[in-house]
């Protein structure tokens, strides 16, 4: 192979400009910028491509971020790397299906954020609104670099925030636009991310002759141990049902009900080999699954694109789906008018292994074995039925 003395000089003032670079700036991201819609606040900063297994400290203050401001600031979130890429989607390519994404899309029908860029979404707590400055600094092997510069790693314009219902983010629709996927982020601060994230997909599709005109009925469609939602027939509702349909996404089979509040399952969230992680052995359960179904119900019933019958609201599913199906009917019959459940569990503590019964395990995993008896709470706007 041929030497060119012109590659080596481009490679020597690359090398020159990256320890500029990182004389200039340590190891703290660059890039911060933000933007506030429906009572959440979208973050985003380029990450540091030149260190590994970094993590982002992300603080918020009612002032600008500044060196001698730092330590007054609020940490509300410690970011693993590589947060602007959406794993629960990425995932299902080990599964042969065709994720309609990458990475996290934050305005509707926008771009993707690209792989280098790192994102956090911060829900306004009630007292919070008003101005909000935000600064990110890096931790590598538990050492925070603290470095503060203005506009690199802290906002020096505040971001103006408000409380209010969060609204899911369009992130895909087809040609016929009979079908649509939403990304919706939950309440990062009364949420455990360390399960699978704090980010969820889920897919509407309209019937034939949908007039947005008419109040329709709308159904939540709840699949099995296992499975995903697909977008691959977006044609409109299955079955020619005359009613909206809401596919929900269930990444880790959490039986449509939630998972442990206090338990770290790890801090390289989401996680992706779960199978090997161990069983929560203190803490409560919480319904985070219910929230945020019955969250992407709400947020139909809210959007003046949809009309919905809410009288008419269903829920169906076969196996965990038909599980969940009948706990959401008996425990929200103010919300659901019916649901059909297909082969659903009735008594998860009865199925031991000794039966013949292997979903206790998997129900372990996510709550806690038996014996540990956690408490379970209940929580979301429509919990207190």
């Amino acid at each position: 192979m041929g030497f060119s003395p012109m590659g080596r000089r481009v490679r020597f003032v690359f090398c020159t400009a990256a320890l500029v670079f990182a004389y200039a700036y340590g190891q703290i991201p660059t890039g911060i910028q933000a933007f506030h819609r429906a009572g959440q606040t979208f973050l985003t900063w380029n990450e540091r491509a030149d260190i590994e297994d970094e993590f982002y400290i992300v603080y918020r203050h009612t002032v600008p971020i500044t060196a001698g401001e730092l330590s007054r600031a609020k940490k509300i979130a410690v970011v693993p790397d590589s947060s602007g890429m959406f794993h629960l989607e990425r995932w299902k390519e080990e599964a042969g299906m065709t994720p309609i994404q990458r990475n996290f899309i934050i305005s509707d029908l926008g771009p993707e954020l690209e792989d280098e860029r790192g994102l956090f979404v911060y829900t306004t707590q009630a007292g919070e609104e008003g101005p909000a400055y935000y600064a990110v600094t890096t931790s590598v092997n538990g050492i925070e670099d603290r470095t503060i510069i203005p506009d690199v790693n802290a906002m020096t314009g505040a971001v103006q925030e408000t409380v209010s219902a969060p609204r899911p983010v369009l992130v895909w629709r087809s040609q016929n636009g009979k079908g649509r996927v939403y990304t919706q982020f939950m309440d990062f601060k009364n949420w455990n991310p360390t399960f699978d994230g704090y980010c969820y997909n889920y897919f509407v599709s309209l019937p034939e002759g949908y007039d947005p005109s008419v109040r329709w009925p709308l159904y939540l469609h709840l699949e099995g141990w296992g499975t995903r939602y697909s977008v691959e027939d977006s044609l409109g509702t299955p079955w020619d049902f005359p009613a909206i349909q809401i596919w929900a996404d269930e990444p880790h089979q959490s039986w449509y009900y939630g998972f442990s509040r206090d338990h770290d399952y790890g801090p390289n969230w989401p996680q992706n080999i779960f199978s090997e992680l161990p069983a929560p052995t203190a803490g409560a359960v919480e319904n985070f699954t219910e929230q945020r179904l019955l969250r992407s119900i709400a947020d139909l019933v809210r959007d003046p694109e949809y009309r919905v019958d809410t009288n008419r609201i269903y829920a169906y599913g076969h196996s965990m789906g038909a599980s969940g199906s009948l706990s959401l009917g008996i425990r929200y019959p103010n919300i659901f008018a019916a649901v059909f459940c297909s082969e659903p569990m009735t008594d998860y503590g009865a199925d031991e292994p000794a039966v013949g019964g292997d979903w206790i395990a998997d129900c372990a995993m996510k709550f806690g074995t038996k014996a540990d008896r956690h408490p379970v709470v209940n929580r979301g706007p429509a919990a207190s039925h």
